[in-house]
């Protein structure tokens, strides 16, 4: 799968990005959503919630 594991103050993690097959071929870059995914198996957006 690859990917460069990273660290900072909660850890180690990998990032994720989710995608939208057909954003994207509609033109739009597809991107949902992107996470740290740590090694401990939790997850951190990197966008903040609607609301916060």
């Amino acid at each position: 799968m690859g990917g460069q594991l990273k660290t900072d103050k909660k850890g180690s993690y990998y990032t994720v990005k989710l995608v939208s097959k057909s954003t994207q071929n509609n033109g739009g870059s597809g991107t949902v959503n992107i996470y740290k995914v740590y090694q401990d198996g939790t997850y951190k957006s990197k966008y903040k919630k609607l609301g916060s």
